[in-house]
């Protein structure tokens, strides 16, 4: 089996904290979120290789880069130009003869997968028109449509993929290119998986217990509240008079006074943190925070902020500073 990550995109709802990031390489208990994704995927199968479909850039190498470092047995492919899932897949695909886990690397994934037949992961969610929609019988996919207007089902397709027979899909993203079928002006997997259905390939739906994107600033922190409390509290520095409501992540070389510290509050390694209340947020590495009082927040890296309350989103290298007093 190989493993397909779909990683080209720019991550534009996650700005400003993807300018200059990938996203799949923003971090969470002191580990990007791919890092993350390949400890989970470790545990469900085995694979022979990793291929990573990445933008020509600076971006994309970097996170290969990385990938590569964990796992040696990674290549990538480019794509040139944003045409869309099915463009991305078909990268990875159109040179390899095996079964294939297409999986997208800005989400994490709970579930127990069974690889005896084609699958595609799903998961109910409360706002169906978001997301490429299945409609099942007797848990085998009948129907599919990406973003619809009016969804006929609340069943997602949750960014899990196991087709057994790559040729198959090949040939089904190619009739895509062929017809120029195109929905949201882009080449759809979901498309393509239509094609497939329609010429009597089987796919069942595989219910998983837990999918989050972690594409936007919302889903970015309830990432993390997950997976503080899949791990628990980790403090990698001395905290002075402070007091931690748990669960926690801290990393090295911070310095940590007078201060409440959580519940899910990440904090990475060379932060500063004087006299303040911090719920329910993301600081990354090298920040300054004096007397704030925040929640639902997110601080980029090398950032200052000073007297200040409430809910404050700060790209890098940002600076706030307040009243004297909050």
């Amino acid at each position: 089996m190989k493993v397909i990550l779909p990683s080209a995109g720019k991550g534009t709802r996650l700005r400003p904290f993807s300018l200059y990031r990938s996203k799949s390489l923003l971090r969470i208990y002191s580990k990007p979120i791919i890092e993350h994704l390949f400890d989970k995927m470790k545990n469900w199968c085995d694979f022979e290789e990793i291929i990573i479909i990445i933008s020509d850039d600076e971006f994309g190498y970097n996170t290969y880069e990385f990938l590569r470092n964990i796992y040696k047995n990674t290549s990538y492919r480019i794509q040139k130009e944003p045409k869309g899932l099915a463009d991305a897949v078909y990268m990875g695909i159109k040179d390899i003869d095996s079964d294939i886990l297409i999986v997208l690397p800005d989400a994490l994934y709970d579930g127990k997968f069974d690889f005896k037949e084609d699958f595609l992961a799903v998961k109910e969610v409360e706002e169906p028109k978001r997301f490429g929609i299945v409609v099942l019988e007797n848990e085998y996919i009948i129907d599919l449509e990406e973003k619809p207007d009016n969804p006929k089902t609340n069943l997602a397709i949750a960014g899990i993929y196991y087709i057994k027979d790559s040729k198959k899909l090949k040939e089904a993203i190619e009739k895509l290119y062929e017809k120029n079928i195109k929905t949201k002006n882009e080449y759809q997997l979901t498309d393509a998986l239509k094609i497939l259905i329609q010429s009597d390939y089987k796919l069942k739906a595989l219910r998983i217990d837990y999918w989050q994107d972690c594409g936007k600033i919302e889903t970015y922190l309830e990432t993390m509240e997950y997976i503080l409390k899949e791990n628990g509290t980790k403090i990698l520095s001395n905290i002075i008079n402070s007091k931690i409501i748990e669960p926690v992540f801290i990393g090295e070389n911070c310095i940590i006074e007078n201060s409440i510290i959580g519940p899910f509050v990440d904090i990475s390694e060379g932060v500063i943190i004087k006299n303040s209340s911090i719920r329910n947020s993301i600081i990354m590495e090298n920040s300054k925070v004096l007397n704030v009082n925040i929640e639902n927040s997110i601080i980029g890296s090398n950032c200052e902020i000073s007297n200040v309350k409430g809910k404050i989103i700060l790209g890098d290298f940002g600076k706030i500073c307040g009243a004297d007093r909050i």
